[in-house]
């Protein structure tokens, strides 16, 4: 195979029944199966539609690298006043990981590595708080260090909806957390590990902050009605993936005009798209051509044994595909079984929104019906 046309005729289609045994082989620790290097880390599906798959990642750490750099560019240029190594409110709680038979981690796509300090230094939370593996504690130690500093200019989680529970949490603690910060303290009913709990205890010092501790306390007392804008004025812009539309909710209760960004489509089995536009409201994601080969079934060939695949050029503003990849790690003409919906065309990108999953929709047509 020596370019696309030879590629795209010869190699079938795949899904993951075809992978099963040789991602087997690599977790057992057989080397040379799919890809030419040893996978780094396993990510794991959560099996919501059947039995869990899993997939060899050759270089986690570095997808994560060149998403928070186009990032903190694409921040930049929207938002001048904030600095690329701008504090962060960044939430995030640590999943449990396990290891394949060959001691490779086995783990989530949206793990975040404690031990990478260039990562770690634009956080406001040390990284003794990102390996805190109980929803209650992460949370709390995460709101703990980001209310102590009033200057945080960006607030981050994986989805939008986990910082609107992060939020439902602090309506119901902000009395603790803001005595923590009155005295240095970390509140002693939590259920922290004894090693975290004195990393965490040393990066407080004993201080406390009795000043920045009342502003906090006349702020909760007034309600929590666009809280977010009141306790951190200097915030820029709000980042989480958004696949529910919940930043409309979020802006109307907590968070006021801040800006909410919904900046990567992602899954386990690797980085998919990014929001090039911070600013708009309308989402809008671009192919990762950085880390795929892509190719797109139309929505009215996803039935047929071997349906027909178009280029990204090739396709059509206002129709649907299901998006196909071939990665770094190891897929090949791999049908991820997510549908796009394209919007737009920038130069000969298209821009597209996400659409749905197969598997938890029925589709007859451009008709969609939701299996309850």
């Amino acid at each position: 195979m020596r370019n696309i046309k030879d590629f795209r005729s010869k190699h079938p289609l795949t899904k993951y029944d075809h992978y099963r045994p040789y991602v087997q082989r690599m977790m057992d620790g057989e080397g040379s199966v799919l890809t030419a290097v040893r996978p780094k880390s396993f990510t794991r599906t959560s099996g919501t539609t059947g039995q869990p798959k899993y997939f060899p990642i050759v270089d986690r750490q570095g997808i994560l690298m060149d998403i928070s750099s186009v990032v903190t560019g694409l921040l930049q240029e929207a938002f001048p006043v904030l600095g690329p190594l701008q504090k962060r409110l960044q939430y995030y709680v640590h999943p449990v990981i396990s290891r394949s038979k060959a001691g490779v981690p086995i783990e989530s796509a949206l793990t975040i590595p404690a031990d990478n300090a260039l990562l770690m230094s634009i956080f406001n939370t040390p990284p003794a708080g990102f390996t805190i593996l109980t929803a209650y504690e992460a949370t709390y130690i995460h709101l703990l260090f980001a209310l102590r500093d009033k200057s945080i200019g960006i607030i981050a989680s994986n989805f939008v909806t986990f910082f609107e529970t992060m939020l439902v949490q602090l309506g119901n603690c902000w009395q603790d957390i803001v005595e923590d910060i009155e005295h240095g303290t970390i509140l002693s009913s939590l259920n922290l590990d004894a090693g975290i709990r004195e990393q965490l205890s040393r990066e407080l010092e004993g201080k406390g902050d009795p000043i920045r501790a009342e502003e906090l306390r006349k702020e909760f007392k007034k309600g929590f009605e666009h809280i977010v804008p009141r306790v951190w004025p200097h915030v820029k812009v709000i980042m989480g993936v958004d696949p529910q539309d919940t930043r409309f909710r979020l802006a109307r209760k907590y968070t006021g005009d801040i800006p909410i960004y919904s900046y990567v489509i992602g899954a386990s089995e690797g980085f998919i798209a990014m929001n090039m536009w911070p600013l708009e409201k309308r989402l809008g994601y671009v192919p990762s051509f950085l880390h795929n080969f892509y190719e797109f079934i139309p929505i009215a060939e996803l039935d047929e044994e071997e349906p027909a695949t178009l280029l990204p050029q090739e396709l059509q503003v206002g129709e649907s595909y299901e998006i196909v990849i071939t990665s770094k790690s190891g897929l090949y003409r791999y049908r991820m079984g997510d549908v796009i919906n394209v919007t737009r065309f920038e130069q000969a990108t298209p821009v597209f929104e996400f659409g749905y999953r197969l598997g938890l929709f029925i589709h007859f047509g451009v008709k969609i019906v939701i299996l309850l």
